[in-house]
């Protein structure tokens, strides 16, 4: 195997290793603002909406998890150049992540926006 490839495949496992981290960071933060959302907020299409993004991000999470045990499998067995395909994959990967992540944020504005309109007497 090329040094090139291995070097590439680090640098995606590297990538990928933040991205898992995120995912995690995000889901303790889902679980925080689904307490506020059920002490707080208490609206279903927030619940709803919180539900639908705890699923994406577990879904993704699994994603990740199975991609790295490829991407280890690809370092320890294969041979050749770091081609097209794998690139084109762990471009796929990205895209997937930055969907999440969309999502995520497009949650925590909705929250906010609506948290906003509670005052504290």
């Amino acid at each position: 195997m090329s040094a090139n490839k291995v070097l590439c495949l680090k640098k995606d496992l590297i990538e990928l290793q933040h991205w898992q981290n995120k995912l995690e960071e995000n889901h303790q933060e889902l679980d925080a603002i689904n307490r506020i959302q059920k002490q707080i907020i208490q609206e279903s299409e927030i619940a709803n909406k919180i539900q639908k993004v705890r699923r994406e991000n577990t879904l993704s999470f699994a994603s990740f998890c199975k991609y790295e045990q490829e991407l280890l499998k690809e370092m320890e067995y294969a041979h050749g150049n770091y081609d097209l395909t794998i690139a084109k994959n762990h471009e796929k990967k990205r895209a997937e992540f930055i969907s999440v992540e969309k999502s995520f944020y497009e949650l925590k504005l909705k929250f906010y926006k609506r948290l906003s309109n509670y005052s504290i007497r």
